[in-house]
């Protein structure tokens, strides 16, 4: 496995967890539980996408349509 790719990979894991967490704050209300109900399957999500934009070539192609 390139280990550019594993850091790219980590690194885009981290920002859209960060950005899934930020989601479900601001969708939800404010009790813990309603929260987690809402954060539970974007964070099951996030490994997925990062997957393809990093392994799949997502990235480049969102960069050739630029």
């Amino acid at each position: 496995m390139n280990l550019e790719k594993l850091l790219q990979f980590l690194a885009v894991m981290v920002l859209l967890s960060a950005l899934a967490n930020i989601i479900a704050a601001i969708i939800s209300p404010p009790d813990p539980v309603t929260q987690m109900f809402y954060t539970i399957p974007l964070q099951l999500i996030v490994p997925i996408i990062s997957y393809v934009l990093i392994y799949k070539n997502g990235i480049a192609h969102f960069k050739k349509k630029s």
